[in-house]
This record gives structure tokens, C-alpha cells and sequence, in this order.
């Protein structure tokens, strides 16, 4: 069941990453979405990875490890992209 519905949070993200980029009807939070984002590409969701380039790119370093550490923390289980450059 959890798993599910971590899937469904995750497509959520990715399914209205332009929304979410551009703060409408939320608070513009980078770190909270490079989190989400993330989980999704730990969960291998093709679109994942280029759309975390994309919030990298909007992002100080220090907001990008913030994200990178919670979302570790949360679910060390997953792949995470940026684990796979350290192998």
C-alpha cells in the first residue's frame, strides 16, 4: 500500500512539474520539490533525472544537498541518480 502511494506522489510531481515550478497555488519551495522529484527518479521514472537537471539549475548547491540528504534519509532503499556517477 505504502508503496503505491509513494508512486502516485511521484507521478503526481512529474505530471505537473510546471506548475510546481512556477509556484502556482503553492509556495515555491525548491528543495521540497527536488525531494519529490528525486524519489521519483530513485524509482527509475524515465522523465525523473532531466527534471531534476532542470531544478538543478535553479538551485545554490547547498539547497540541492539539503534535498539529496532528506530524500536519502526518507528512503535510503531507492537509486538515486547521483549515487550511480559515485560506482
Amino acid at each position: 500500500m505504502f508503496r503505491g502511494w509513494l508512486t502516485f506522489l511521484a507521478i503526481l510531481a512529474l505530471i505537473h512539474p510546471a506548475s510546481a515550478q512556477q509556484g502556482m497555488g503553492v509556495p515555491l519551495d525548491y528543495v521540497q520539490g527536488y525531494y519529490w522529484i528525486a524519489i521519483a527518479a530513485g524509482m527509475r521514472m524515465q522523465k525523473a533525472s532531466a527534471v531534476l537537471k532542470t531544478l538543478e539549475s535553479k538551485m545554490s548547491v547547498e539547497q540541492i544537498t539539503k534535498a539529496r540528504k532528506e530524500a536519502k534519509k526518507k528512503y535510503p532503499y531507492l537509486d538515486f541518480p547521483w549515487e550511480a556517477k559515485k560506482k
